[in-house]
């Protein structure tokens, strides 16, 4: 009996493959974009879809287009692996018998290059064991972390890893977590430690490793009692990476850790405060101690240092609101400061406050971005005027200082003495103590006035008014307050009224600044020359005064009608000889004179006089758009 092999259907592969989805006919035509009878046609073998079809029938269904025209998906190529490569991937250890751990195979790739990339800890273990001196094979930072992860620190015990040049790193001891910490600088700097005086300038260690010993719960309590215990010759605990350790604890909400890792730190500071003198510049050149806080045993070689905490753990506290947390990350970083001059990382008041008020859901958007540019009480003019917003520039101006002096002057006016003469005691004024304590009004007047007037001599103003607005803090239209070398006729009443208008000229500036960005994105050169074309000359003539009025009145601080304004412009912009030659210039402004008299012109229904032609029209757009 002969054997007869069956065509193959295309139609029935397809409808095979669309029942398998689900799908109706109709459903499926329309994912194609054809007519559901094209589909039935198929189907049915009385005709095959053209052949631009095959890729997107192949695609939807997931096959190939073989598949589709023969029902036979093509033989997969065999692809062997290396027995290096089984033996980690299986970390199957009985594997390890005949593997040369320098082989590279196919692929370019040794026993370790594997055990690295599947994480094969059996085979890890099993090597080292087996092999000595295998572990050196790997790079030093993945030995350290494969041996912390399988908690067989003692692996490291005798291994001497190189680190390039003549450097090399040996461990003695399983417990010789010092040598995770310390390291020459070119060592360093060829793991990307940056800065000469980088917080981790010695140490060796990364954020991954870290992070694994805070997060991966394979670590058992073994391995933490060496990793968090105390090293040998040295009374104390492995201190410099504590710090490192409590921001991935605080990051990773691993609170057990991070008040093991703080009771430790308080522990080994105090011991150091009570016991260890400080010795500055004993260690220099390839080893400097200096960034760790590092100090001796009196009379001995003992070694010892201090936890301190870092400042992104400090600002993520305060991000948090974790307010408890921070006072305890704040304290341990104040001791420090207290005891050595090499100051960790101290939160400033503004910090906190501006933390505080983040997290009181009672404080509006508005207040808090007013509280931004308050600092020691003063609003900062520069950080106000950036937020651009008019009505919480006036808030803010009507609700907080903008200068030490003021709330001396309201002392002086409630009678505040006990206030002001503590004022004078804790900034060493002398003076005003001595004008305060006999009760001498006109002398405590004159004595708050000097505070900020200038000085007669060397030009610089009193210690006591630093203030980052003094040299904003003066009004166009008259002298400044400390200007003056006599200082009788300037009283509190004077200082007040200089300040209530410079706040009023702050807020007229504002206002005239918001009219000219309204007036410049509305009214800009495209708009001008657009209208220009069209014949509207009257139109641009008209609103080409309107964005140059807004320019001369924000930018230059104008004041008067616009005739007035142009007048004062035209008269400082239009000479003809600059000193070097003739100016350029003065030929514009001659045409914004002109141009002014036709703006006159038709406002004013006058007669139409010397009216502008279009080049010159063109002049004066050119030159009122470049104007800022």
């Amino acid at each position: 009996m002969g054997i007869f092999s069956k065509k193959h259907s295309i139609g029935k592969t397809i409808a095979e493959l669309r029942k398998s989805k689900g799908w109706t006919q109709a459903e499926l035509a329309e994912k194609l974009q054809v007519s559901d009878k094209a589909v039935s046609k198929w189907e049915k073998d009385n005709g095959a879809p053209s052949i631009e079809f095959f890729p997107a029938i192949a695609e939807l269904f997931g096959v190939s287009i073989d598949y589709i025209m023969t029902g036979k998906e093509p033989e997969r190529e065999v692809i062997t692996i290396s027995k290096a490569e089984l033996c980690a991937k299986n970390d199957n250890p009985a594997m390890l018998d005949g593997i040369d751990i320098n082989h590279k195979d196919e692929q370019g790739k040794s026993l370790v290059d594997y055990i690295l990339q599947y994480q094969s800890f059996n085979v890890f273990v099993k090597l080292c064991e087996s092999q000595k001196g295998s572990i050196a094979k790997f790079p030093i930072l993945d030995a350290i972390k494969l041996s912390i992860l399988t908690n067989r620190l003692d692996l490291l015990c005798g291994a001497e890893f190189s680190l390039g040049r003549s450097y090399s790193a040996r461990w003695k001891f399983e417990t010789e977590t010092q040598l995770l910490m310390l390291a020459p600088q070119a060592i360093a700097e060829k793991f990307n430690r940056e800065g000469e005086y980088s917080a981790k300038l010695s140490c060796l260690l990364t954020d991954d490793i870290f992070e694994t010993i805070v997060c991966d719960k394979r670590i058992n309590e073994d391995t933490f009692g060496v990793l968090l215990g105390k090293q040998p010759n040295r009374q104390c605990v492995w201190y410099h990476v504590f710090p490192y350790l409590i921001h991935q604890s605080y990051l990773h909400n691993n609170e057990k850790m991070l008040r093991r890792l703080l009771a430790l730190s308080v522990e080994n500071n105090q011991y150091a405060y009570d016991n260890m003198k400080l010795v500055r510049d004993r260690y220099n050149g390839e080893l400097n101690y200096a960034p760790n806080f590092f100090f001796m045993a009196a009379g001995g070689n003992k070694g010892h240092g201090l936890v301190r905490i870092l400042e992104e753990t400090i600002k993520l506290a305060l991000e948090k609101g974790d307010f408890a947390l921070f006072k305890e990350f704040d304290d341990i970083n104040r001791a420090i400061q207290a005891y050595y001059d090499f100051k960790p990382y101290i939160a400033s008041e503004y910090e906190i406050r501006m933390a505080k008020l983040k997290a009181d859901k009672s404080v509006t958007q508005d207040e808090l971005t007013i509280q931004s540019t308050v600092h020691d009480g003063i609003i900062n003019i520069d950080e106000l005027l950036a937020t651009n917003n008019l009505q919480l520039i006036k808030k803010a101006l009507a609700t907080h200082d903008i200068h030490p002096i003021e709330p001396l002057c309201r002392m002086f006016q409630n009678k505040q003495w006990r206030a002001l003469f503590e004022y004078a005691v804790d900034s060493k004024n002398d003076s005003l103590a001595r004008a305060v304590m006999k009760y001498d009004e006109r002398l405590i007047e004159k004595e708050i006035a000097s505070i900020y007037v200038k000085s007669a001599y060397g030009g610089y103003p009193h210690p006591f008014a630093s203030s980052t607005n003094d040299k904003k803090l003066i009004l166009r239209s008259a002298t400044p307050i400390y200007s003056y070398t006599n200082t009788d006729f300037v009283n509190i009443a004077y200082i007040i009224d200089y300040f209530a208008k410079y706040r009023q000229q702050v807020i007229s500036d504002c206002s005239f600044e918001e009219e000219k960005i309204k007036a410049v994105n509305e009214l800009t050169q495209e708009y001008f020359e657009s209208e220009l074309k069209k014949g509207n000359t009257e139109i641009v003539i008209i609103k080409l005064c309107v964005r140059l009025e807004a320019i001369l009145r924000s930018s230059y601080h104008y004041e008067g009608d616009f005739s007035e304004m142009l007048d004062k412009y035209c008269s400082q912009h239009g000479q003809e000889d600059d000193g070097w030659g003739y100016n350029q210039e003065a030929k514009f402004v001659k045409y914004l004179q002109k141009l002014r008299m036709c703006r006159n012109s038709i406002v004013h229904a006058e007669k139409k006089k010397d009216m502008l032609t279009l080049e010159e029209i063109q002049y004066c757009i050119d030159y009122i758009c470049n104007l800022k």
